[in-house]
């Protein structure tokens, strides 16, 4: 019983020294400009996700992410390959410009999604790894002027809940600074959204996805 014991606290042990807590995350900026019969109208979105971490040891490291966005382009990008989502963003980027000027919706979504990352290979400087994440999003959507004809709540609301899966590329750029990318995701999304009506309707979608076009880049720097 005592060699069992003593072999814990020296697995512990050895995982502590080898811990480090980390830093990082990604930033995104997107203005979009319309010309309307010569006059340009121009509007701005931006999300920044900052996370903190802990690497336990050279293959598992936890970690929680805490992200604001604002704005419809904040939330997705072009595809040019998909004519569907591809729309859907020509449709957003025009809603951010109409927000800015006043005479469209205004979103903002705030997201904490807490984390676990394991590494499955390291190639020299480059490190490819798997992340699980569960993700919580609370969307606010403004409805400014429009809400005074709408029989429902002035601010919609959405809730999102999700689990997913998300392949990544690390590069050790030195012994203390990683560039990291993830790519796509793997994972089930559920959201409800909220109008203020007795009734509440609720989409749930299961999806795979892997896509240079859903690319997230980050920074992390180690202690």
């Amino acid at each position: 019983m005592k060699k069992k014991l003593l072999a814990i606290l020296f697995a512990s042990f050895s995982l502590v020294a080898n811990a480090q807590w980390y830093v990082g995350g990604s930033l995104g900026v997107t203005h979009s400009s319309i010309d309307v019969n010569g006059n340009d109208i121009g509007g701005t979105s931006f999300k920044i996700i900052p996370e903190v971490g802990y690497q336990l040891s050279d293959n598992w490291s936890v970690g929680i992410s805490v992200g604001y966005s604002h704005g419809y382009a904040a939330l997705g990008s072009f595809d040019v390959n998909d004519v569907k989502a591809l729309a859907n963003s020509i449709v957003s980027t025009a809603m951010d410009v109409a927000s800015d000027d006043g005479v469209g919706l205004k979103l903002n979504a705030f997201r904490v999604a807490p984390y676990a990352r394991y590494n499955v290979a390291t190639v020299g400087m480059v490190q490819f790894f798997l992340e699980g994440a569960v993700g919580f999003s609370s969307i606010k959507i403004d409805n400014g002027d429009n809400a005074q004809t709408s029989q429902y709540a002035k601010d919609p609301s959405v809730t999102l809940l999700e689990f997913c899966i998300k392949p990544g590329i690390a590069l050790n750029v030195s012994d203390h600074a990683q560039i990291i990318a993830k790519i796509g995701s793997l994972g089930y999304q559920n959201a409800k959204l909220d109008i203020g009506a007795a009734t509440k309707p609720s989409l749930s979608r299961f999806g795979f996805d892997v896509d240079s076009n859903n690319l997230l880049l980050g920074f992390n720097y180690r202690f």
